[in-house]
């Protein structure tokens, strides 16, 4: 069983916007695989399970969304192997895609929260997908809180779309995420 988390913030007014970015994927994976909404709630979190996955959106503030992950991995006795942590990165060029593994000291403060709740965990895998942040636009917390223009919409959406056929390979169990990494990270 995977279990594949977005992260973002709950609230209907933050819906789009770029710390959001984890929350939109997993709206495209519904769709994708034509599943309900996330309807289901548990420990904080709204998600859907099927036979092979579980999509989830933790529905407390970013910055401690390693509470609802934790107790969905303890519940759901899911493996570090099976973990997929979707999240927006400022400090990559807009659009750009890197699947990670290992720890590393993180800007995102909601991931810097899941791995201090996963702490029995030797990695932590990683969707990171970049939102180009200027360093002379805004500061960057007001930055990650804007909404995204109709056309960084569409081009976040191509992206995610030219992933998705990798990522099912990895939910299928047909390549590891070893191989998800080299095919991914210096494509996009």
């Amino acid at each position: 069983m995977k279990l594949i988390v977005g992260i973002g913030n709950p609230q209907e007014e933050l819906k789009n916007t770029k710390h959001n970015l984890g929350f939109i994927v997993i709206d495209y994976l519904i769709q994708k695989f034509n599943l309900e909404k996330l309807v289901k709630k548990k420990f904080d979190g709204l998600y859907i399970k099927t036979e092979n996955f579980i999509l989830l959106k933790p529905q407390i503030s970013v910055n401690n969304s390693g509470i609802c992950v934790k107790q969905f991995v303890d519940y759901y006795n899911i493996s570090q192997e099976n973990l997929l942590i979707i999240f927006d990165d400022f400090t990559l060029p807009f659009g750009k895609v890197r699947f990670r593994k290992k720890y590393s000291n993180s800007s995102h403060n909601g991931i810097k929260n899941i791995i201090i709740n996963l702490n029995n965990f030797n990695y932590l895998q990683r969707l990171k997908i970049g939102i180009g942040y200027n360093n002379n636009e805004f500061f960057w917390k007001e930055f990650v809180m804007n909404n995204f223009t109709f056309l960084e919409k569409q081009q976040i959406l191509k992206v995610i779309d030219i992933i998705f056929k990798e990522l099912l390979l990895w939910i299928e169990n047909k390549i590891t995420f070893e191989k998800l990494m080299q095919k991914c990270n210096y494509l996009y």
